[in-house]
Formats: C-alpha cells, structure tokens, sequence
C-alpha cells in the first residue's frame, strides 16, 4: 500500500514540475538597457508570485493569468499601477500602467558582476516620464520673515511652464519678487541617478535628481520636496 501511495505521490510532483516547465511565465526575465529584471514562480493556488527590480527598486506582487497574460496590480511610489506580461509571435511584453517593455527570458545571474566605473549613458525614463507627465510640481519652503513657492507645469507635449515667487517680511516693511519662464522638459537616466531637465526659451536649462518619497503625491528634487496634482 505504501509502495501505492509513493507512486501516486511521485506522478503527481512529476505533474506539477512538467506543468512549471510548460508554463511560459516562469522564470527569469530581464531587459539591461532599462535595469530591469522579473522574476515569477507559481502559488499551490495557481496564482504567481512576482519579484521586480527596476532600476534599483523591488517590488514584490502577485498575479493572475487571465486571456494568455499575467496581470494584476502592482504599488510603485505610493501610486496603484496596472500591469501585466504577455508574449506575442515568441517576444515578452511586460506593460506597465500603458507603457510597454520588451524583456527576454533567460537564467537569472548566479555571480554579481565585478565593480566598474559606470559609462554616463543618457536614455529615457518612461517610468518617470509617466509618473510626472501632466503634472503640477510645487515646492513650498517657510522661515521667519521669508516664503518661497515654486511652481513647474509638466505638460504632455514636453514643454513646461514654470515661476517662482518669494515673499519677505521685516520691521522695514515687505517685498515680493516673481520669475517666470518657459521651454521644454524631458527625462533621463544617467548612472548616478534619473534627472529631469528643464531646457528655457533663452536657451539655458537646469537639472533636477528625481527621488522618490513614500507619498504618492511627493516627489523629491534636487533633495527638495515637491507636491505633485493633476494640471487642470
């Protein structure tokens, strides 16, 4: 009888094993040029256990196969974000709140890649380009007899509009100055950080490190805090 229960008990892990090896959702899956590696195994319950490193950043989730992908919900920077893996004509798409990333399945590293000097290599972020994209960044700072407010308009179409207004108060009176200017936005990702880059009409530009903040609706620049809100 044991000899039974042994054999049934052996064709059922060898079933589950075939069944992991034929699913095309496990495993590893990467993309270098983002910083970008996925890896997934399966729940006894047939859901997915997922791990993501983006760009410095891990992420555990869970999803579920629904009409030949994997989907779910996934909580990046405080903010809830569709996304799922799919696989078309042999390539993996792992789409992100709408964005999509062309990733290749392969083994995971075993060894951790010798120290080197990072080259300065300028590519887009479309992560953060979809976080701040259509937004109002704001940055509030208060002292004694002093206020500062900055306000940068992220549009859409990559141009900006941005001022500065300060504010002072002494025993000879009160004072306020504001600048205002306008160009284009874009983001990139260096080796030392993703930066956001404001080029103004007259033809100078400034950068900002972007960092972020447990709240959603926070962002750090350049060590700043800003509050972020939809442009109207």
């Amino acid at each position: 009888m044991k000899k039974y229960v042994l054999t049934i008990f052996m064709i059922i892990v060898g079933l589950q094993l075939m069944q992991a090896q034929d699913d095309p959702f496990i495993g590893y899956f990467e993309n270098k040029a983002e910083e970008f590696s996925l890896k997934i195994d399966k729940t006894p319950n047939n859901d997915y256990n997922c791990v993501l490193d983006l760009q410095g950043n891990t992420i555990s989730f869970t999803g579920t196969k629904i009409l030949g992908m994997i989907s779910g919900m996934l909580t990046f920077q405080g903010q809830s974000l569709s996304y799922s893996l799919s696989k078309l004509l042999g390539i993996y798409y792992f789409t992100l709140d709408g964005t999509s990333l062309v990733v290749e399945k392969g083994d995971p590293p075993t060894t951790k890649d010798t120290p080197s000097v990072k080259k300065e290599v300028t590519q887009p972020d479309a992560l953060w380009e979809k976080i701040i994209s259509g937004k109002k960044l704001v940055y509030l700072y208060n002292s004694s007899g002093f206020s500062d407010k900055t306000i940068i308009n992220l549009y859409s179409n990559k141009t900006f509009e941005g001022s500065i207004e300060s504010v002072s108060v002494s025993q000879l009176g009160s004072g306020s100055t504001r600048n205002s200017s306008n160009g284009t936005w874009k983001i990139k990702k260096l080796s030392n950080g993703t930066w956001l880059d404001l080029t103004h009409k007259d033809g100078t530009s400034e950068s900002f490190l972007l960092e972020q903040r447990q709240a959603g609706n926070e962002i750090n620049m350049n060590g700043k805090r800003f509050f972020m809100t939809e442009l109207n």
